[in-house]
């Protein structure tokens, strides 16, 4: 009969790294979901706010910047209005746990919406 001893352990060893790595990754992952998520969200109210609150569409525009600089962190904000269509285009750069660990670059987050109203009806598009 062989001596097995320390076989387990050994395999513990070289498998437990990987798993904590993998459960890192889901969990950065998740988090950087949830910040895109929130920030569509506050982006998407600040539109039904700016559009329900403004009775001039030049208001609008600067309704909605003015929302943005005072209440939310973003790095570059971009309002473009044609006609009646408002394009908005939020980027924010999210540091993410293994940016903080690492050193490593961070994420950037971009948020795309395009609104317009049409027969007193608010339509918000993602994208361009």
């Amino acid at each position: 009969m062989k001596n097995n001893k320390g076989q387990v352990l050994t395999a513990f060893i070289i498998v437990i790294p990987i798993i904590f790595m993998l459960m890192a990754v889901i969990f950065d992952i998740g988090l950087l979901y949830i910040e895109k998520r929130k920030i569509d969200n506050q982006l998407k109210d600040t539109i039904y706010y700016a559009f329900n609150n403004n009775k001039n569409d030049n208001e609008i525009e600067n309704n909605i910047i003015k929302i943005v600089k005072e209440n939310y962190d973003y790095d570059k904000l971009i309002v473009d209005k044609n006609d009646n269509n408002i394009k908005i285009e939020l980027k924010k750069t999210y540091k993410s746990l293994f940016s903080l660990m690492f050193k490593k670059a961070n994420y950037e987050i971009i948020t795309k919406y395009r609104a317009l109203k049409v027969n007193d009806e608010i339509v918000i598009r993602k994208g361009n």
